[in-house]
This record gives C-alpha cells, structure tokens and sequence, in this order.
C-alpha cells in the first residue's frame, strides 16, 4: 500500500503542474508600480 506521504506529495506535484499550465496560458501580467510601462509576466518569476 502507498504510504500517505507520497500521495500528499503527489497531489501536491499534481496541483503545482496544473498552476503552472493556467499561469503559462493566462494573459495575467503584473505592472510595476513605480514604472507602469513595465510589466511582469507572472510565469516568469521563480
């Protein structure tokens, strides 16, 4: 039987890839506040 940690751990891989997919497809971008003409793509933050 699969031990319950790594299926919390797999859920939570599973969820991240998800956020990862709509984030990377979303038109979602961040200005800077001091500077409006630039933008941060929010996929590109670490």
């Amino acid at each position: 039987m699969v031990s319950d940690s790594k299926v919390v751990r797999l859920c939570l891989t599973a969820m991240l890839a998800a956020l990862a997919v709509v984030l990377k497809f979303s038109p979602l971008k961040v200005p800077f506040p001091m500077l409006p003409y630039i933008k941060f793509d929010l996929i590109e933050a670490p």
